[in-house]
């Protein structure tokens, strides 16, 4: 209804992302990434855990939300990674050394919500998401990462793509001397895509393909850093 300027919507995403935050949902540990175990902030920052909880969560589901939302440029991009990245989020978690049953179930209903959506924001699109669609995918998507075995840097692996291009645009514009957050239509990768010939349908499935192979190199490694500790215990007990 509003167009609204870069400051406003980015404060309305603290306060998006500090409310859920507050009500709860919070990164109290990560997991360790040589596997075996986590990391407890509360260890780490012993009597500061609230703040820094506080304040990791909110970078983190802010980041999502705009990692989603920058690449919603396309027919299907954004709708069809983030059906990947649930799709493998539910998968993670009904693993038997990563299983947790909250995990799985809000994952596959982010996964169901996301496959119909599709079905009507695939190339030539009827419906989009608009930015708080996105916003709501990445703060979802954000929130499931976060329960259960913390899967933090699972997430971030499966949303290679648009956490790169985000980066990558956030760059190129402190580069060019304007501001990250002022948009433009040249920076994305979908953009660049497109002026090189790519149709919107060939973009997505790119995305969706790739958004695939890397949940299942995430798939492996859970596999792989959760069991070798276990294997090493076994074989060195006398």
């Amino acid at each position: 209804v509003f167009n609204l300027s870069p400051l406003v919507q980015f404060i309305a995403q603290v306060i998006i992302a500090s409310t859920v935050a507050l009500g709860g949902w919070t990164i109290k540990y990560i997991s360790h990434p040589g596997g075996g175990g986590v990391i407890s902030l509360a260890a780490l920052f012993p009597g500061e855990i609230s703040y820094i909880s506080l304040t990791a969560t909110v970078i983190w589901f802010i980041f999502l939300m705009n990692s989603i939302n920058w690449i919603d440029g396309v027919d299907g991009l954004a709708s069809g990674v983030g059906f990947i990245a649930f799709s493998m989020l539910a998968l993670i978690s009904i693993m038997p050394v990563t299983y947790h049953s909250l995990t799985f179930r809000l994952a596959l209903v982010g996964a169901s919500i996301f496959l119909a959506f599709l079905i009507w924001n695939w190339p030539p699109a009827k419906f989009y998401l608009g930015t708080t669609g996105s916003w709501t995918l990445g703060l979802f998507l954000g929130c499931c990462a976060i329960i259960g075995g913390g899967k933090i840097v699972t997430t971030l692996l499966i949303l290679f793509i648009p956490s790169l291009d985000a980066l990558s645009v956030i760059l190129q514009r402190l580069i060019a001397h304007r501001p990250p957050w002022q948009s433009d239509s040249v920076t994305h990768l979908h953009y660049r895509l497109l002026r090189h010939g790519f149709s919107p349908s060939t973009i997505s499935l790119l995305a969706l393909f790739l958004s695939a192979a890397f949940g299942i190199v995430s798939l492996i490694i859970q596999t792989i850093h959760k069991l070798w500790p276990v294997s090493y215990t076994h074989l060195t007990l006398p």
